[in-house]
């Protein structure tokens, strides 16, 4: 009796281990696909976090991942693409996430919503069977038919166009990384879109948020502030105001 006591307890633990478990590569989860543009091998998946818990506003920069030259079969940055994409969807409304290297609202085929969260439902769901719980994907086939280059790409003939949804592609196209073979980083302005709005991010830019993909492959969600800030000289002499009250004070009451 005791023994199966034991067994109730311990599967009730795991029941709720599993329930609570943060899956990587879920729906609402920020993807970026990076692939080696010179072979038909590899890809890699890097899930950046699920946009509930990523504050986009954040007034810091945060390091979210990193991307491994080597496990893409490259030495060179320029031989790189990279892309970034997500969806959120309730009962009436779905919002939809790309990212591009322009700071300038790309153009959008309203009509191709349905097609972009398709794509990202199958480049997310395959990542996922392949992550093996982690939150980076082992090399992939560009071949195989749920990629992001097979999908979101067209088979890497129309680069950049999220499924067909972005309507920019030669104005706002996806990122090739050849800027970290010199040191600097490949910056990617992510934008939103809700029920195919456009949503203004913080201090009206037309970008919700900046990552940057930096030449050590770190990949980078930029500080996007979204309060003025207050100069230093200004703040000195607010401290001086304040003594100088302090002081009459005392004065007064002498």
């Amino acid at each position: 009796m005791r023994n199966i006591k034991k067994i109730m307890i311990h599967l009730v633990i795991l029941l709720v281990v599993f329930s609570t478990q943060a899956f990587a590569f879920a729906t609402g989860d920020l993807i970026l696909s990076v692939y080696n543009n010179t072979a038909t091998t590899p890809e890699i998946g890097i899930d950046l976090g699920s946009l509930s818990s990523l504050n986009l506003n954040n007034t810091v920069a945060v390091t979210l991942g990193n991307i491994n030259l080597s496990a893409l079969g490259t030495s060179s940055w320029s031989d790189l693409n990279a892309g970034i994409f997500a969806y959120t969807s309730t009962a009436s409304s779905t919002t939809a996430y790309f990212a591009t290297t322009t700071n300038g609202t790309p153009s959008i085929k309203t009509g191709s919503l349905t097609s972009f969260t398709n794509d990202a439902n199958l480049v997310t769901n395959y990542y996922q069977t392949q992550s093996g719980g982690t939150s980076t994907t082992p090399a992939l086939a560009t071949t195989n038919h749920n990629t992001y280059y097979y999908t979101m790409d067209t088979h890497g003939t129309v680069e950049g166009a999220y499924g067909g949804y972005n309507k920019d592609i030669a104005d706002n196209p996806e990122a090739n990384l050849a800027n970290g073979d010199s040191g600097t980083s490949t910056t990617l302005y992510l934008y939103e879109f809700l029920s195919n709005t456009a949503v203004a991010g913080a201090n009206g830019n037309p970008y919700v948020a900046m990552i940057d993909i930096m030449s050590n492959g770190n990949i980078v969600l930029d500080a996007n502030a979204s309060t003025v800030p207050i100069p230093a000289a200004f703040l000195l002499f607010g401290s001086g105001l304040l003594g100088l009250i302090g002081l009459k004070r005392k004065q007064i009451a002498a």
